[in-house]
Order: C-alpha cells, then structure tokens, then sequence
C-alpha cells in the first residue's frame, strides 16, 4: 500500500463508498422528482422565460433551473429558522432552535441538491452518475480551500483570495481524478 499523497482528497475505495452512496439517494430524490417538463416549459413559456423555445433539446436546463431555485428557496427556510432562535429567540424544551425544522430544511436542500447533481451528470460525459457528480464537487472543494489556506483559515487570505490560482487547481483537479480511477484498476 503506497502512502497517501498529501494532495489527495479521497482515497480510490472511499470514493467509491461515496459514489455509491451518492448515487442510490439520487435514485430515491429522482423518483420523487416532478416529470411534466412540457407542462413546466408552457408555464414558463410566456411568463419568465418569454425568449426560450417551447421545446428544449433537452431538459436538462429545467431541471438544473428547478434546482437552483429550489435550494435557493430551502436555503431561505433554513435562515428563517435560525433567525427565529437568534432573533425572536424561539426554542425548543432545551432552549435549542428548532432542530427538527432545521433538519427538515437540510434534507430539502440535499433533495434539490441531488436532484442538480442528477441534471448536471447529464450534461457532462464524463460523470455518470449524479453521485460522482457530489464526490467530485467535494473533492475539488477540498482542493481549492488548501490552495486558498494552505496552513489554516485566515482572514486575510478570505479577503484576498486569487481568484485565478483557484481556477487553476479546479482545472488540474479535472485530470488528476480521471489517472487516479485509472491507477486503482
């Protein structure tokens, strides 16, 4: 067994483990997902998206749209929670917020999140799977805060980040996901 490259995120075997797991939520959120993409596209049509063509090429581009506006809106719940604990000071036998309301909001916000996940896999030939779309999302993550705070979160670094250098290692993380895979087989 070789010893783990400082620079690596996740080993082959965990990635596996969270591709996996990734990809079977994904499943259950798709299920649950609303299908009528004509419907949505005609009410759309005319409203907000008066320049789209009625019928996409795919629906990709809805869903993704859907998506965002849906973690937007959870995101929003989410806040609306917290503020009612700092703010108006709401909370439960404990004197805790409402960790059940906040929870909620969380899964909301994976479910939208999986279901972005899904779309985006659709469009890149490369990922698969709406999973190794959220493992490579966290892998590159991971890799842009370590250039951004190579020791430890500093303020001064969060206030000048460069821009440009984290845009270099997401695109040198792009390959380097691709040789790992192919080293493990």
């Amino acid at each position: 067994m070789t010893q783990k490259n400082e620079k690596e995120v996740f080993d082959f075997e965990y990635r596996k483990k969270g591709n996996h797991l990734f990809s079977k939520y994904i499943e259950n959120v798709i299920r649950s997902e609303s299908i009528d993409f004509q419907k949505i596209i005609q009410q759309m049509h005319g409203h907000i998206l008066p320049h789209v063509e009625p019928i996409p090429k795919n629906f990709s581009s809805v869903r993704i749209l859907h998506a965002v506006m849906g973690i937007s809106t959870e995101a929003g719940e989410l806040l609306d929670a917290i503020k009612k604990y700092l703010f108006y000071i709401k909370t439960d036998e404990k004197g805790r917020p409402d960790l059940v309301n906040i929870i909620e909001e969380l899964g909301d916000l994976f479910w939208y999140i999986g279901v972005l996940a899904d779309a985006v896999s659709d469009l890149d030939d490369q990922l698969l799977t709406g999973g190794e779309v959220i493992m490579h999302a966290l892998e590159r993550n991971v890799q842009k805060l370590r250039s951004r705070y190579p020791k430890k979160f500093d303020e001064v670094l969060a206030e000048n980040r460069d821009l440009k250098l984290e845009r270099t290692v997401l695109e040198q993380f792009e390959g380097k996901e691709e040789t790992d895979d192919q080293d493990q087989k």
